[in-house]
């Protein structure tokens, strides 16, 4: 399916619900591809999805942001601003207006991030949790603690030990952690930056989606009950 973004045209997105029904609220998937490939489209996303949904128990919602070198890196953040809008107000009656997670694997994790701060910055709480799977973050560590992140969403951070990318990771939870965000982390001994996605090959990579559907059981489960206990 599709939503229109006014002037700027139409994204596309692609759900999957569990049929045994959701117990959580939404997760919007953000997926890598080096800002200038990758698409909802790839077998790999399309069984991660579906995947996810069933362990999470709740709709999972992909996007197909906009891609370089056609389109600035703005109007991607704008397409996964538009879904999460979409999904808080659509996918799920019981869930409806509640909240959304926020999953973003490689370059997809800081559109995810950057979503997320648009979202801080106008005061709406719309993101209850978010999962940074080895992000593609282009942090050293004194542009990290420039950064405000004060108000980010509960996060938890996972990094590849063979990653390229491992210490920019890293150094984005420290930053957290400074700016008094509740976030946890973890780093996959052995695991390259794409690894992850090889399940039926290697059980480090099955080892590394248990994780993320347990990382976004419990953002969720934490976000439900400070709604209904908020003290």
């Amino acid at each position: 399916m599709s939503i229109g973004e006014g002037n700027r045209g139409r994204v596309r997105m692609r759900w999957y619900r569990p049929r045994a029904g959701t117990v959580r609220p939404p997760i919007v998937r953000v997926q890598g591809g080096s800002f200038w490939n990758g698409s909802i489209d790839q077998l790999e996303v399309r069984a991660t999805g579906v995947r996810r949904a069933i362990a999470v128990g709740a709709t999972v919602v992909d996007v197909d942001y906009r891609l370089a070198p056609g389109d600035p890196s703005a109007e991607a953040i704008e397409n996964v601003e538009s879904a999460v809008n979409w999904a808080l107000l659509h996918v799920d009656d019981h869930h409806k207006g509640r909240g959304v997670l926020l999953e973003g694997v490689s370059t997809g994790a800081p559109l995810a991030a950057a979503t997320a701060l648009r979202f801080r910055d106008r005061g709406e709480g719309a993101i209850v949790g978010i999962l940074l799977a080895a992000p593609t973050l282009d942090l050293r560590s004194d542009s990290a603690t420039k950064l405000d992140l004060r108000d980010f969403p509960p996060t938890h951070v996972m990094v590849a030990d063979a990653d390229e990318f491992r210490g920019a990771g890293v150094t984005f939870v420290h930053a957290l952690r400074g700016a008094g965000v509740s976030v946890t982390a973890s780093r996959h001994l052995g695991l390259a930056h794409d690894a992850h996605a090889y399940t039926g090959k290697w059980r480090g990579a099955r080892l590394w989606q248990h994780e993320s559907n347990a990382a976004l059981i419990e953002l969720a489960d934490d976000a439900l009950r400070t709604e209904v206990d908020p003290a």
